[in-house]
C-alpha cells in the first residue's frame, strides 16, 4: 500500500546520520525504529513526516545523483525558451560585431555551445518517459 506525505521543497529538511546517532541530531517522527544501515539519509517535511533511507554512503550518493539526474531531465524543457532567447540575442551581437569588422570567433563558439545544449534538451524530451 502506498502512503503519501506531501510537502514543500523550500520548507523540507534533509539530514545525515550514522545508525549509531552520529552525523546530524536526528530525532525520527515515529521513533523506536531499528536501522541497519551504517548511513541513514532522512528527507523530512516541515511537519517532521517523512522518509529514512538506510545504506552506505555511496549508496546514497548514487541515489540522490540519480534523483538530481532524473528531475534535471524530466524538467529541462523550462530552460528551453530562455535558451531560445539566448540564441536570438547572440546571433544579433554577432552581426553586430561583424558589422563593425570585429572578430566574431567568441560568439561562433558560444552559438556551438547553445545549440548542442538545445540538441540535447530536444533529445532528452522526445526520450522522455515517466
Amino acid at each position: 500500500m502506498t502512503h503519501l506525505e506531501r510537502g514543500y521543497v523550500c520548507t523540507a529538511r534533509i539530514t545525515i546520520t550514522t545508525s549509531t546517532g552520529g552525523g546530524d541530531d536526528v530525532v525520527f517522527p515515529r521513533g523506536g525504529q531499528e536501522f541497519e544501515g551504517p548511513w541513514i539519509l532522512g528527507l523530512w517535511t516541515e511537519y517532521g513526516n517523512g522518509i529514512a533511507l538506510e545504506g552506505t554512503s555511496q549508496e546514497i550518493l548514487r541515489y540522490l545523483r540519480r534523483a538530481v539526474a532524473y528531475v534535471e531531465k524530466a524538467t529541462r524543457q523550462e530552460g528551453l525558451p530562455g535558451v531560445l532567447g539566448e540564441l536570438v540575442d547572440l546571433r544579433e551581437q554577432r552581426s553586430e560585431a561583424a558589422a563593425r569588422g570585429e572578430n566574431v570567433d567568441v560568439y561562433n563558439a558560444r552559438e556551438v555551445q547553445l545549440m548542442r545544449w538545445i540538441a540535447e534538451a530536444s533529445a532528452q524530451l522526445l526520450d522522455y518517459q515517466p
